[in-house]
């Protein structure tokens, strides 16, 4: 008999100490566990785990003096509350200690505890959850749209190059049209060979006007120096017109100007290339009619508009963009393109602006604002 009684003795013991290294394994899940645990009991927390004190901010003496409702967003007490019932899963608005809010999901398991009822259960915080997949989305998007954005500069590359290809070809069409007049011609008076030589001077003026823009939308990629130094602008922009309109290609244009003397700081071949694509813009785009070229000052800025009275611009929120090729509402289109986003990024890197209005059937104003 006493050997039997031993046996029994040494099995509670054993039970009694397995019974203990469970509940410590338990206890060390809980404490360590990466959600809030809770146990409730009468309405009150009578335990919370780490997770569930920092979640939401509250020691474990002070969440033993709260109800669970005082952790919930008043508005929406009552739905938890009937929920909590059900033994179900529970989303709602939680209230942190500091008064900031976070979107919360609890577990509701209704137990008996010590001859009582009790409700045990975890909560999650989705917040950052929730934050995680509105940045995925955001993100997609992002991505949706850059690649929207690859597929049509591929488009404009494309049909970047088939311009040049035109307008380098063209020229040079008509020089050899020219060369072969004058190998042919061997009787040709010397007008007529003048003409020739004008001609083929055009057609080479065009050409080198094709590669100078292209050779210069490549390089205003790379790091770009500005040469600051005092320019008269209104002698500047003169010397502009005056350039543009000397040729007998330009000659039924008709410009008239109102050059008021204003001092900047600037680069000077910037600020005239910006200002030769404004006005030679305007020139491709008005038939007849006439082009107004001003230079004045308003408050801290000096101001050079190029006015005309062409048909207007189609697709005006796109004429800035690097491949971009004008036309306008009647949908004729000249050059190459990417001229009127040099002339903005020289705008750009003297701390001015080019604003641009344009009207159906009306014409378009230019405007080229630098910090006096």
């Amino acid at each position: 008999m006493a050997g039997a009684t031993l046996d029994v003795d040494t099995e509670k013991l054993r039970l009694f100490i397995r019974i203990n290294q469970l509940e410590e394994r338990y206890r060390t899940l809980v404490e360590n566990a990466n959600v809030g645990i809770y146990l409730l009991m009468e309405g009150r927390i009578a335990y919370a785990n780490p997770e569930f004190q920092n979640m939401f901010g509250y020691s474990l003496s002070e969440l033993s003096q709260m109800s669970i409702t005082d952790l919930i967003h008043k508005d929406d007490r009552r739905s938890f509350i009937e929920r909590m019932n059900g033994g179900d899963w529970i989303r709602c608005r939680g209230v942190r200690k500091d008064g900031s809010l976070m979107l919360l999901e609890w577990s509701i398991a209704p137990l008996r505890y010590h001859g009582g009822f009790a409700i045990q259960g975890t909560v999650k915080n989705l917040t950052q959850i929730e934050f995680l997949l509105t940045e995925r989305e955001r993100l997609y998007r992002e991505l949706e749209k850059l690649y929207k954005e690859i597929q049509k500069s591929e488009d404009d590359k494309v049909k970047f190059l088939e311009m040049i290809s035109h307008e380098i070809r063209t020229p040079l069409t008509i020089i050899y049209g020219y060369l072969d007049m004058i190998e042919k011609g061997q009787n040709s008076s010397i007008e007529k060979i003048e003409k020739y030589v004008e001609g083929i001077r055009n057609g080479a003026d065009r050409i080198k006007e094709v590669l100078d823009k292209i050779v210069s939308i490549e390089m205003i990629e790379e790091v770009c120096e500005v040469k600051w130094r005092k320019v008269e602008l209104s002698s500047l922009v003169k010397e502009v017109v005056e350039s543009l309109t000397s040729s007998k290609r330009r000659k039924n244009v008709n410009i008239r100007c109102n050059l008021d003397k204003v001092i900047v700081e600037c680069d000077a071949e910037k600020i005239k290339a910006a200002v030769r694509e404004l006005l030679s813009n305007s020139m491709k785009f008005t038939f007849g009619g006439h082009i107004d070229v001003s230079v004045s000052k308003y408050d801290k800025w000096a101001i050079v508009s190029v006015r005309d009275t062409g048909s207007g611009i189609q697709d005006i929120e796109r004429i800035f963009e690097r491949l971009h090729i004008a036309h306008d509402i009647k949908k004729h289109s000249r050059g190459i393109g990417g001229g009127l986003y040099l002339a903005k990024r020289f705008a750009h890197m003297h701390g001015g602006e080019i604003e641009v209005e344009s009207k159906p059937l009306k014409g378009s104003v230019f405007t080229l604002k630098l910090p006096l």
